[in-house]
């Protein structure tokens, strides 16, 4: 389960990027039950099951994204952007990544109810190892990469420069992903 908050950011970035055409491509490719958690208009409680975003972000890549890899990180960008709110943002460009690093682990606890997030960083500070065990998210190649590619954005946003992430399956259920910086 995953917080709610991330459902309204992958509507709004799916009509900026792609209009109504897109959102409306995205809903008729969804299952029924997820089609109805994204477009409840009162929320029954404030989580969500993590395969209702997982199903979601595969109609947005086959859809409007065209199975396009640089379409669907653009996608992934926008949702952060939106799901983000000014304060947040503000302090990523602020941040020291390298402070970042230890805090990414409770905020996983905190918006998602399955997996654990562990991160160190390089002794000489110019990268991250992340591991991710018990979630949905280490399932798929698809979901694998776009988790990859949240955690490289944000890194971006930070005062890192030249951010780059590589990720592989440690082990089935253990995604280990690597972001490196300048």
């Amino acid at each position: 389960m995953q917080r709610r908050i991330y459902v309204q950011p992958m509507k709004r970035a799916a009509v900026l990027l792609w209009g109504d055409d897109g959102l409306n491509q995205i809903a008729a490719a969804l299952p029924d039950d997820t089609r109805e958690e994204f477009f409840r208009v009162v929320p029954s409680d404030p989580w969500i099951a993590a395969r209702h975003i997982i199903n979601w972000m595969y109609a947005a890549h086959r859809g409007p994204s065209q199975l396009s890899l640089p379409k669907t990180r653009e996608y992934i960008d926008r949702i952060f952007d939106y799901g983000s709110g000014v304060i947040l943002r503000s302090l990523l460009h602020m941040a020291d990544p390298v402070a970042l690093v230890p805090r990414l682990g409770p905020l996983w606890k905190k918006e998602n109810t399955h997996g654990e997030l562990t991160g160190s960083v390089d002794p000489g500070g110019k990268s991250a190892i992340f591991r991710l065990t018990g979630s949905p998210y280490t399932e798929t190649p698809q979901t694998r990469g776009g988790l990859a590619e949240n955690y490289r954005y944000a890194f971006s946003l930070t005062r890192a420069k030249d951010v780059r992430e590589t990720h592989s399956l440690e082990k089935p259920g253990t995604l280990v992903f690597r972001i490196r910086w300048v």
